[in-house]
């Protein structure tokens, strides 16, 4: 019988004079199989994990929370160009937003994602305007 174990994985080691036990072999490899196994899971999970979180939605008119799974260190928002009410031109819909927690009056972002508050004021951005299609794309 093995008289050590290793502090990791508590794997039988031996001494000179220990015997040797075929259990022993047995469950060093079951838990060297059972590590490499947690390692290699834990690897592709980081290799397919993405850093950003792509979405879409259709506005309410009214605040929207979106809850992506983590806090966003970056976003970006776009929609349809905004006609000027004058008739002038448009203007393009995105808005840009980065680190800490609130990005102006229109952009929260939570722990888990971001909330986007219906603002009164016309010319604010993002929109939220009913029916129309915005993209937002979140960055960790």
């Amino acid at each position: 019988m093995s008289t050590n174990k290793s502090q990791t994985l508590k794997l039988h080691l031996w001494e000179p004079e220990d015997h040797f036990l075929r259990t022993e072999f047995n469950e060093n490899f079951a838990a060297l199989d059972t590590a490499i196994t947690a390692a290699q899971q834990t690897a592709n999970s980081a290799l397919t994990a993405k850093p950003y979180v792509v979405g879409s939605y259709t506005g309410t008119g009214k605040t929207m929370t979106f809850d992506i799974g983590f806090r966003p260190s970056f976003l970006i928002v776009s929609g349809p160009h905004i006609a000027y009410p004058s008739g002038v031109g448009t203007m393009a819909g995105y808005t840009l937003c980065t680190g800490g927690t609130v990005c102006g009056e229109a952009v929260t972002f939570t722990d888990t994602g971001f909330i986007l508050k219906k603002m009164d004021n016309d010319n604010a951005y993002p929109q939220l305007v009913n029916i129309k299609q915005y993209n937002y794309i979140a960055f960790r």
